[in-house]
Formats: structure tokens, sequence, C-alpha cells
């Protein structure tokens, strides 16, 4: 079973360029219990998983967008190994038919 709840905004910049910003948060309730490799303890894994993200979206077409975006993610999980921080870069070319 599984939680998010998230905010996104977006801000118009003249005609070509848009703006979003966003931020989440997940939780991850796994029904089954399983063998933790680092206690060895048996459980029910739990995560949270955090995340906010900037992004500049330019429109080169009515149906051409490119993308640049930034997006920082941590997960806090009862699973020590399953914990984790990431830094992820986005290039994107997208066409809209």
């Amino acid at each position: 079973m599984y939680t998010t709840i998230g905010l996104t905004a977006s801000q118009k910049l003249g005609k070509k360029f848009t703006t979003e910003a966003e931020v989440r948060y997940q939780n991850l309730d796994y029904q089954r219990s399983t063998t933790d490799s680092a206690d060895g303890n048996v459980k029910t894994r739990v995560d949270d998983t955090y995340s906010a993200s900037l992004a500049l979206l330019y429109d080169i077409q009515k149906w051409l967008q490119a993308k640049v975006a930034y997006k920082y993610e941590t997960n806090e999980s009862n699973f020590f190994t399953r914990n984790y921080e990431a830094n992820i870069g986005v290039v994107s070319v997208t066409a809209h038919y």
C-alpha cells in the first residue's frame, strides 16, 4: 500500500519559457514480511521518500518542447540497505501530436 502527496507549481515566462517546481512525499508500506539482510530480522519494510525538483521548459515549436530539470530525492527505510540520496539531472525533447 502506498500514499503520495505532492504539490506542483508552474509559471509561464513570456511566450516560450515555463518554469516548474515540485515537492513530493511518498510512503510505501509493503504487505509481505521479509528478512532484512543487514540485521537478519524478519519485518515488514516501510519506505518514506521525499523529493523536490525544478525545471525549465522551452517551447521550440507549438508541438516541440525542450526541458532541463534537476531533482533531489531521498529515501528513508526501516531496511538500512534501502536508504539513499539521489541527485538527478534530466535533459529531454518531447514532441506532442
